[in-house]
């Protein structure tokens, strides 16, 4: 779903919060927050209070990632990631 929405790049870290312009941050802070609210969304809610209080979509992904990586073929079948 990520990459038809175009806003797999968030989660690839290829776009990075901007710093100077607050047009450019109130942008980035809406898409990032609506992608949060997708992987909130997406993920079983037993997984919610592991990435709850990560800030950015990067740090949901990178921490159900730690979790729930292939090498771990039954955690990652419970995972419902689109």
């Amino acid at each position: 779903m990520l990459q038809s929405k175009n806003k797999l790049r968030f989660i690839d870290r290829i776009i990075k919060k901007p710093k100077d312009d607050l047009s450019e941050i109130n942008a980035w802070e809406m898409v990032n927050s609506m992608i949060c609210s997708w992987i909130l969304n997406d993920v079983d809610p037993k997984l919610h209070t592991s990435i709850a209080y990560a800030e950015t979509a990067r740090e949901k992904w990178t921490n159900l990632q730690k979790s729930y990586a292939i090498g771990n073929a039954p955690k990652m079948s419970k995972v419902n990631l689109t």
